[in-house]
């Protein structure tokens, strides 16, 4: 009976020792588990972040192009052209970014193009008003800004900004 019993008492042992040893390395493993996916939703956090960023940067460019834009109509003072003129040579570097920073989720990258091709479709009636400013046709570049077509462009543009960020919200 005495090997039974020492047998039994090392039987207990050994549950004594491994039952907490599992639940330990249990919680190690959930714990390692809950510290990977909050680094992943810091890095998706950060990513969102990043897009919103460049997506108001986009923003800013077309809104300081059109700033210049009227600023130069109205006084046909060449100076009001740079916030154009810097918008106009960053835009499409900033919405390249756009697009490559959404490039793992198919919807925002056509979002992300939408919102590139409408910037420069803006980008490129202000460019006319310019160039009939400089041409010395103030009143009928005046003329194109109040007939509204930059502003409908420039909502078009903008209402494809909001639904790019609403989704990545």
């Amino acid at each position: 009976t005495r090997p039974a019993v020492n047998a039994t008492l090392a039987r207990k042992g050994f549950f004594l020792l491994a039952v907490p040893l599992a639940l330990l390395l249990a919680l190690v493993g959930l714990v390692f588990h809950l510290e990977r996916e909050a680094a992943d939703a810091q890095q998706w956090s950060a990513h969102s972040k990043a897009v919103v960023a460049d997506a108001r940067q986009v923003l800013a460019d077309v809104a300081d192009a059109q700033s210049g834009v009227r600023g130069f109509v109205v006084t046909n003072d060449p100076a009001f052209l740079a916030p154009f003129e810097a918008a106009d040579a960053r835009l499409q570097a900033d919405a390249d970014r756009l697009v490559a920073l959404v490039a793992d989720n198919p919807p925002q990258v056509e979002r992300a193009r939408a919102i590139g091709a409408k910037a420069g479709t803006v980008l490129a009636w202000q460019r006319g008003v310019v160039a009939l400013g400089r041409a010395g046709d103030g009143p009928v570049a005046a003329g194109r800004v109040r007939a509204g077509e930059g502003n409908r462009l420039t909502d078009e543009f903008r209402a494809a900004v909001v639904v790019l960020l609403a989704a990545e919200a």
